[in-house]
C-alpha cells in the first residue's frame, strides 16, 4: 500500500498521520487495514494528539474494539509514549473541488453517488441504486470490486479491458456490473455506456432479427465505450443470440472498448455455452466472487440497519453475521426480520438499540441447520481437507505432517462446536483411540483464537489468523450442509 493511498489529513511523506498509518498496517497487515480502516477512517495529528474520525458510532466502537490497543502502540511508536489518541465520529466530507480518487483510500467508501444525466444519443444509463460508493468490501470481493475499479478509471494502471466476474446468487455482481457503470459514466463524462441482461440482449436480438433492424441494433451494441452484461449465462443454447453476443465483442474489443459480464458460474461450466464464446470470455480476467465471510457479514449487517436507522449495540452485528451464512441478501433479510422483531415489542424497547442478545433470540446462533439432519462429522472433514489441501485419509490416519496435525485439530474444534457429538464420539469419527486427544485438540485450536495467532494454513490459503480461517471453514460447512 504506497503513501498516495493512505487515507490522512496531510498525505505529504514524513507527517505524523502518514507515519503512524503505515506503522498500523505494518502491525495487523494491509488485508485487514484496508478491510476496515481504508476508505472509511481520516487520521489527523496535532501537536499533542492522534484523531481518527469515524463516520458513526457503531464503526468507532467496532474499530476501538478490535483495534485499540494497535492504534495505541503505532502512535506511541510515531509520537512517543505521551501520544494521546482521540477517537472522533465526524463524518468527512469531501473537499471542494477534490477528485473522489484523492481523498480516503479509494476503497469503496459511504459517499452516494450523483444520479446518471439523461442525454447523449446512442448512451444507455441504468437507473439504479447501485454505485461502487456503497459497495461494501472484504476478503470474498476485495479482487472483483479492485478489477471492477481499473475497468472503470479513466487512466488504467493494469490495463484491464475485459472482465468476468462469477459466482452464487446474492454475492453482488448485479451491484459491481451497475456500479462499474455508473462509476464510468463519472469517470468519462460523454461515454456511451450500456448496461443490460443477457435476457434483454437476447429479446432485442431476436426483436431486430423479426423486423429487420438488426443494423440499428448492432449500432446499438457495437458503437459504445462499455458494455455489461449481467446474467450471461441465458444466452447459452441460443446458437445466434451467441454468435452475435461473440461477434459484437469482438468489434468492442478491436476498437478498445471495455467489456464486463456477469455469470452464476465460471465461463467453463456454464452449460451448452459454445466454446468460441468461453475462448472469448476467458481471455480477459476472471474472477469469482465468494460468498461473504464472517467479518464482510457483519459490516454489511451494520450497514443495513444504519441505512434502516436501526441502531446495533456493540456485538450485534457480529450476532447477525453468525446466524447467516449464504449472501448478502441473507443478511439483509437476517436485519428485517430483527428490526420487526424490535417493533413488535411496542414501547420504549421498539426505538432502543438491538443487542446480540436480541439477535440470538431472533436468529439463533447459527450453529445449526433447522429442518434438516443433523451435521455430520465426515462433512467437516472434506472441507477443512479441501480448503487446506491435505488428504482425509491422512487427517483420519496416523499422518504426523504439520499441516496434517492442525487440519485435525480444526476438524475436533469444529465438530465440537457445530455437532451434539461428544468428545468419545467426535474420537470415533476422527479415528482416534483416545478422546483426551481431541480434547487437547480442540482446546489448542481455541486458545489459538483467542491469542489472535496466525498459522500458515497450506499453499492454497497461505498464512492466516486461525480465527478467520475457523470462520471460514464454518461458514463454508454450514452452507453445504444447508444445500444437502
Amino acid at each position: 500500500m504506497t503513501i498516495d493511498r493512505v487515507p490522512v489529513s496531510n498525505p505529504q511523506p514524513g507527517s505524523h498521520a502518514t507515519k503512524l498509518v503505515n506503522r498500523l498496517i505494518g502491525q495487523i497487515g494491509e488485508d485487514r487495514y484496508a478491510r476496515f480502516f481504508d476508505g472509511s477512517v481520516v487520521f489527523e495529528s496535532t501537536s499533542d494528539a492522534v484523531i481518527l474520525k469515524v463516520g458513526s458510532s457503531f464503526q468507532s466502537e467496532l474499530l476501538q474494539r478490535r483495534f485499540a490497543s494497535e492504534v495505541e502502540r503505532a502512535a506511541a511508536a510515531v509520537r512517543g509514549d505521551a501520544a494521546r489518541v482521540h477517537w472522533k465520529v465526524s463524518r468527512p466530507n469531501r473537499a471542494a473541488g477534490q477528485s473522489a480518487d484523492s481523498r480516503v483510500g479509494q476503497n469503496p467508501a459511504v459517499a452516494p453517488s450523483p444520479a446518471p444525466t439523461r442525454g447523449a444519443p446512442g448512451r444507455r444509463h441504468a437507473q439504479s441504486r447501485y454505485s461502487l460508493d456503497t459497495l461494501v468490501v472484504g476478503r470474498t470481493n476485495r479482487m472483483a470490486v479492485n478489477a471492477a475499479l481499473e475497468l472503470a478509471a479513466q487512466k488504467q494502471i493494469a490495463g484491464i479491458s475485459a472482465l468476468f466476474v462469477h459466482g452464487p446468487c446474492g454475492v453482488g455482481k448485479t451491484h459491481l456490473l451497475q456500479g462499474v457503470a455508473d462509476r464510468f459514466r463519472r469517470e468519462c463524462p460523454g461515454a456511451r455506456v450500456r448496461y443490460v441482461t443477457g435476457e434483454s440482449f437476447a429479446n432485442e436480438f431476436i426483436a431486430a432479427v423479426q423486423s429487420r433492424s438488426l443494423e440499428a441494433f448492432r449500432k446499438r451494441y457495437r458503437g459504445v465505450d462499455l458494455l455489461c452484461i449481467d446474467d450471461v449465462h441465458f444466452v447459452a443454447g441460443k446458437k445466434a443470440t451467441e454468435s452475435e453476443l461473440l461477434h459484437t465483442i469482438d468489434t468492442l474489443d478491436l476498437d478498445g472498448a471495455r467489456v464486463m459480464l456477469a455469470s452464476d458460474e465460471h465461463p467453463k461450466k456454464i452449460a451448452r455455452l459454445s466454446h468460441r464464446l468461453v475462448s472469448r470470455c476467458v481471455s480477459g480476467m476472471v474472477v469469482h466472487i465468494e460468498p461473504p465471510d464472517q467479518e464482510l457479514r457483519a459490516l454489511l449487517a451494520a450497514r443495513i440497519a444504519a441505512k434502516r436507522g436501526l441502531q446495533l449495540e456493540p456485538g450485534a452485528a457480529d450476532a447477525i453475521a453468525g446466524a447467516c451464512h449464504a449472501s448478502a441478501r441473507e443478511v439483509e433479510g437476517a436485519v428485517l426480520r430483527v428490526e420487526a422483531y424490535q417493533k413488535l415489542l411496542g414501547g420504549p424497547a421498539s426505538g432502543a438499540p438491538v443487542n446480540a442478545a436480541m439477535v440470538r433470540r431472533v436468529l439463533g446462533d447459527g450453529n445449526s441447520t433447522p429442518g434438516r439432519r443433523p451435521l455430520r462429522v465426515n462433512l467437516i472433514v472434506d472441507v477443512v481437507c479441501e480448503k487446506l489441501g491435505v488428504e482425509p485419509n491422512d487427517v483420519l490416519g496416523s499422518g504426523r505432517h504439520r499441516l496434517v496435525v492442525f487440519a485435525r485439530s480444526l476438524c475436533a474444534l469444529l465438530a465440537r462446536n457445530l455437532t451434539t457429538r461428544s468428545f468419545p464420539e467426535i474420537a470415533r469419527d476422527l479415528n482416534r483411540r483416545n478422546h483426551s486427544t481431541i480434547v487437547t485438540a480442540a482446546q489448542r485450536t481455541q486458545k489459538m483464537i483467542d491469542a489472535g495467532e496466525s498459522r500458515d494454513a497450506g499453499g492454497i490459503l497461505g498464512e492466516l489468523r486461525v480465527a478467520e480461517l475457523h470462520a471460514m471453514l464454518k461458514d463454508e460447512i454450514l452452507r453445504r450442509a444447508s444445500a444437502a
